[in-house]
């Protein structure tokens, strides 16, 4: 059985002793089953207090030599992770570094852009290996996140996603309904979620916040229109 998330009190958080490896527990208090999920020191600062509720994200990583679980406490970067070892060379040591040196938003940007210099932030990375997981990861990923944008009419998902990031700098440039407006038209025409995300970041790129936050919905959609071309 592969565990998806678990529901529970905080039991424990801390460094392991033997290991050094950041790591908290979550007790399920009517099993009476308590679970210990290996994490990143990022996501270790941001668990509530000791005996507090908790839910978390589980990896489950099993293999002949170790069968460990690993906790994240959003959805998208335990999907992150997942693509993450699906890169050649990369294990659950180098994934949790990786996510440890750096942000989703700054890490999926990396790849996505094939900038490999930000990815050897992360201890044991290299520039021969960053090469190697953009070329492994770039298409999944572009995948993943357009399955995102297709299910979502708004920016709450990508929020979600990058941290807010993204969400923060579509508010500062667009007013929502004109931008929802603009997306709703941009998909009922063909175009793909990745596509509007990408003409959206462009016109932020080429644009002063006075320059776009007054149009409405058609002037907004004939300045995507632009990108898209």
């Amino acid at each position: 059985m592969t565990l998806h998330a678990l529901q529970g009190t905080l039991d424990h958080k801390g460094i392991d002793p033997l290991t050094g490896d950041p790591l908290f527990v979550v007790l399920l208090p009517n099993q009476g089953v308590a679970y210990e999920l290996h994490t990143t020191q990022r996501t270790l600062n941001t668990l509530p207090a000791l005996h507090a509720p908790c839910h978390t994200y589980v990896y489950s990583h099993i293999r002949p030599e170790e069968h460990k679980l690993v906790g994240f406490l959003s959805r998208p970067e335990r999907e992150l992770f997942r693509l993450l070892m699906g890169a050649n060379g990369v294990g659950l040591k180098m994934a949790l570094s990786i996510l440890e040196a750096l942000p989703l938003s700054d890490l999926i940007e990396a790849i996505l852009s094939e900038n490999y210099k930000t990815l050897t932030v992360a201890k044991g990375v290299g520039n021969k290996l960053a090469q190697k997981m953009i070329l492994d990861l770039k298409e999944k990923l572009a995948l993943w996140q357009e399955r995102i944008l297709s299910q979502s009419h708004d920016s709450a998902q990508w929020e979600a996603l990058t941290g807010g990031s993204a969400a923060a700098n579509t508010a500062e440039f667009f007013q929502e309904k004109a931008l929802n407006e603009a997306e709703q038209v941009l998909l009922s025409l063909g175009y793909e979620g990745m596509e509007i995300q990408t003409a959206i970041k462009a016109l932020i790129t080429l644009s002063q916040p006075e320059e776009t936050i007054g149009l409405n919905s058609e002037t907004l959609l004939k300045a995507l229109l632009k990108q898209l071309h």
